[in-house]
């Protein structure tokens, strides 16, 4: 492993580490912490589908915000799917 590497390695710890320990985000701090890219999170912005704040020029990201954003449509699991179906069904037969 090369002395950039292991830089490169130490530098991501420390903004995982800085990005835990805050409340509000940067956008780079954004496209570390959800993993999308910054075109993905300036398109999503100016679409309004994604919660921002904005001061001046900067754009700021509530983390329990981003959160919520994030977890907003969760997929059933098969058992979940399979209890919705036998609901369906003993009430509408």
């Amino acid at each position: 492993m090369t002395n950039n590497e292991i830089l490169e390695k130490l530098e991501a710890i420390r903004s995982a580490t800085v990005i835990g320990a805050k409340d509000v985000l940067t956008m780079d701090e954004c496209v570390v912490y959800t993993g999308y890219s910054k075109t993905e999170l300036y398109s999503k912005t100016s679409k309004r589908e994604i919660p921002h704040y904005k001061r001046g020029n900067f754009l700021y990201f509530v983390k329990s915000e981003l959160n919520d954003w994030l977890t907003a449509h969760p997929i059933p699991t098969k058992s979940e799917i399979g209890k919705q179906a036998d609901t369906y069904t003993a009430i509408n037969n």
